[in-house]
């Protein structure tokens, strides 16, 4: 008998064995589902779990998991984004398939010492909250159980039922999707749910706008916009830059650079890309490249 996929945390949250959680969510691979069912897992999140922030704002949780070990762009975004454009709340995890998730990343930040990043954060209407701060069960044993799965190519549903839940009653949510498979699931559910939200996604299965050939899809009222945006190639002291570091305080000073603007030129057009795919929500329709040359005014 099929596991109700609406059910899904509350069985996890029974279950410490990284084995049972795998062949629970290789049932639930949501290529195996249907879209309503999908949709149903996520209302039954939002009742249980959603919280409401009084500013409106825009949301931001990508799928992360891409094992390609680059910097955290969408938190540092949306950081900047919050400071000059719009109140956003940054959803997310610690590290699944990375060394540091954007739960580590915003720690460091916070407890950096660094008088410009707190400044910047003090100013800034950016607010992280991750998912075990929303009550959502999140345990050692499932991060496992999901890397299993990314070794094994299989999907995952939490890549789809987390970022898509609007778990902090937003205006609008952007989400990135390093996997091209998930890409028609969440156009159709995001549609089905009339939501309004931007979908990202780089060619090198990234969930961020990055170097490459990158989507960018648009969905308002159930109307469906693409743009495709090529950034790059970049140099080799560009690539060195984005790489992902070996300690998170390393991130810390390349955020740092980024906002005194002494990184590589190719890295802050990424990072204001990404900024400006972040505020398309508040500009219905408007091409990414008209948006950017408004960010890159400011930033």
């Amino acid at each position: 008998m099929r596991i109700c996929v609406a059910n899904l945390l509350g069985i996890l949250k029974e279950s410490v064995n990284a084995d049972i959680i795998f062949s629970i969510l290789e049932e639930l691979q949501p290529n195996k589902l249907s879209i309503n069912e999908l949709a149903e897992a996520i209302l039954s999140i939002e009742r249980k779990y959603a919280q409401r922030f009084g500013t409106e704002h825009v949301n931001n949780f990508g799928t992360g998991g891409d094992w390609k070990k680059t910097i955290n762009i969408s938190t540092m975004s949306s950081i900047i984004a919050a400071r000059h454009f719009l109140p956003i709340v940054k959803v997310g995890t610690s590290h699944v398939t990375s060394s540091w998730g954007s739960r580590e990343f915003f720690d460091a930040l916070k407890l950096s010492g660094n008088n410009l990043i707190e400044d910047y954060l003090r100013i800034s209407e950016f607010r992280y909250i991750g998912l075990e701060e929303l009550g959502i069960p999140y345990s050692n044993p499932l991060r496992a159980a999901r890397r299993d799965l990314f070794e094994n190519e299989f999907l995952d549903i939490f890549k789809v039922i987390f970022p898509i839940s609007n778990l902090t009653g937003s205006l609008g949510q952007v989400n990135g999707v390093s996997d091209v498979r998930y890409l028609s699931i969440f156009v159709d559910i995001v549609r089905h749910l009339r939501r309004n939200s931007i979908i990202l996604h780089n060619e090198n299965g990234i969930d961020e706008i990055f170097s490459g050939g990158n989507v960018i899809i648009e969905i308002r009222d159930g109307r469906v916009k693409e743009e495709y945006l090529t950034i790059g190639p970049y140099s080799e002291e560009t690539s060195e830059f984005m790489k992902e570091s070996s300690s998170v305080l390393h991130h810390v000073d390349k955020f740092e650079r980024i906002l005194l603007k002494k990184c590589p030129a190719s890295a802050l057009e990424t990072v204001g890309y990404n900024i400006s795919a972040v505020t398309k929500l508040k500009m219905p329709f408007v091409p990414i490249n008209d948006i950017y040359d408004m960010v890159s005014n400011v930033i």
